[in-house]
């Protein structure tokens, strides 16, 4: 089966649109945002993120479910349980996978 080759342009054009796909996503769900100057700033939830060295689709799978959450009634064991159910704890070395 005969591929078919790209030209060079548009090689260089695929990271360019998956950056932008992805600093996107992370001024849509808050951890970055722009300055006065239209800069990229992380913000706090944003430097969690990256403290943790969770990926951003956990960190936002983990603040989808926590938005669904009522914060007076969700245990500390439901947390536990939502962040194992993650891919980035499942491809963690040490997990029961």
């Amino acid at each position: 089966m005969l591929e078919r080759q790209l030209p060079a342009a548009d090689l260089r054009e695929v990271p360019r649109r998956a950056r932008a796909k992805i600093i996107e996503k992370c001024l849509n769900w808050g951890l970055l945002k722009r300055d006065v100057q239209e800069r990229l700033q992380v913000t706090e939830r944003g430097k969690v993120t990256a403290q943790m060295g969770i990926s951003i689709d956990t960190c936002l799978n983990l603040i989808k479910w926590m938005d669904l959450c009522d914060p007076l009634r969700v245990s500390e064991l439901e947390i536990l349980v939502a962040a194992a159910l993650t891919e980035d704890a499942k491809a963690h070395p040490y997990s029961a996978a």
